[in-house]
């Protein structure tokens, strides 16, 4: 399947991003179904889909595709999927539970359920759409319980949407029969026939005739550090790197353009400071005058040391630790390695997310589920620490509990809020 960079997601196939917009002011709205409405040769000149085939290939292929570009996938596809087909639904609202989109994920399962009954595309005089019947037992199963095979384990990851009380269903695994009923609070599973294996999110557990009960709200087992602002403050050290650049070359750049490269990457950093001065510059050269700043910044860090941990973080991460909860930092940093080498925390850490296997920087979530991914955790499952706008709006994007520090990001974005770190409490980032 094609892959394009600059928008960091799949096209459906090689022509389909050159196709164009469809433009109401020129042609209306779109009249349903669009075969019946317009000529082929004016729907295939178009960027729209009658079902959400891209997004059908990550359902059946899950594994090939990490949750953060099925997120971004769906959300490109979203807005071109005409629904013309009794079949997208079904799909559509088993990848929106899975990104997160519950209320989404619930209109188009009960599109597919009541697909007849409310003869909702106006044609089931004509025969009954039993395929989407089908659709309905798949969106509930793989949708509402978050039903897949890991190998040859049974997973669920259970996103009961809001308003519904209870789903209750069974399946057969050779000679065992699994029952499992999902409430709002817990979610139960009972094994007849024999015992067997299963991961409900992330733990694995064995299910027998007694049954077990788990939590149906995803309970945190991990804690995503930003690191400059969060762990330690190089802040400074950036802005001198950038603004000896900026004065070598002749640009504007002061504190309040600093402000906005927080949180971002090295590359994004350099172009709002172009953007800002109005220069236009090859790839080639943007390369080159990121490597020469980044190595006065590397210059500026040979003295940092433990001594440079921000308050209240080295006793936070000790605090972690003993309650079994992993650690990792994701940073946009590409010397993050090298800083938390100095402050003398790479065995304190579970892991370093590589900045440079990341594509999309923040505020797309991509670094955030990169690191639950490599945790091997879901998203849902993590609490994330930010200082900086773009940071946030990526934590919420991807479904974690949003921990803003400082007084760069709204209060009113995050679940928990503290002026500096020297308040940040162990119990408050863990749910």
């Amino acid at each position: 399947i094609p892959f394009d960079e600059e928008l960091g997601i799949n096209p459906q196939d090689d022509q389909f991003l050159e196709r164009q917009e469809w433009d109401p002011q020129r042609r209306g709205p779109i009249h349903h179904p669009m075969l019946l409405n317009y000529h082929p040769l004016v729907i295939y000149r178009h960027r729209v889909i009658k079902q959400a085939d891209a997004i059908l290939a990550m359902f059946l292929l899950g594994e090939h595709f990490p949750w953060h570009l099925k997120r971004r996938n769906f959300n490109f596809y979203e807005p071109y999927t005409t629904g013309d087909s009794s079949l997208s639904a079904c799909i559509q609202g088993i990848v929106a539970l899975e990104c997160g989109y519950g209320e989404l994920g619930a209109h188009y399962i009960r599109q597919t359920a009541l697909m007849d009954i409310e003869d909702l595309k106006r044609n089931t005089k004509d025969g009954l759409h039993t395929a989407a019947m089908a659709g309905s037992w798949l969106a509930l199963v793989y949708g509402v319980a978050g039903y897949r095979l890991k190998g040859k384990t049974p997973s669920f990851r259970p996103h009961l949407p809001k308003g519904w009380s209870r789903l209750t269903f069974s399946l057969q695994f050779d000679k065992v029969f699994l029952k499992v009923e999902i409430g709002e609070r817990e979610t139960s599973y009972r094994a007849q026939g024999g015992e067997i294996e299963i991961f409900h999110r992330s733990e694995r557990v064995k299910v027998g005739p007694s049954g077990v009960k788990l939590s149906t709200q995803a309970l945190c087992k991990a804690v995503l550090f930003d690191l400059d602002g969060v762990v330690t403050s190089t802040d400074e050290y950036h802005y001198q790197a950038w603004k000896k650049l900026a004065n070598q070359e002749g640009w504007s750049f002061d504190r309040e353009v600093n402000q906005r490269l927080r949180g971002v990457s090295r590359l994004e950093s350099l172009n709002i400071i172009l953007d800002h001065n109005q220069v236009t510059l090859s790839e080639e050269e943007k390369f080159k005058l990121t490597e020469i700043k980044n190595g006065w910044y590397r210059q500026s860090l040979e003295s940092l040391s433990g001594d440079d941990l921000l308050p209240n973080i080295g006793e936070l991460i000790e605090e972690l630790r003993e309650r079994g909860i992993k650690l990792a930092i994701a940073s946009a940093s590409q010397s993050a390695p090298y800083i938390v080498e100095k402050l003398g925390l790479s065995q304190k850490f579970d892991l370093v997310v590589p900045a440079h296997e990341i594509l999309k920087g923040k505020p797309d979530p991509e670094i955030f589920a990169k690191a639950a991914q490599m945790l091997g955790l879901y998203p849902e499952e993590c609490t994330g620490i930010e200082d900086a706008p773009a940071g946030i709006e990526a934590l919420r994007e991807a479904m974690m509990r949003v921990v803003g520090v400082g007084s760069a990001v709204d209060p009113n974005l995050c679940d928990v809020y503290v002026e500096d770190t020297s308040q940040l409490r162990w119990e408050e980032l863990l749910f």
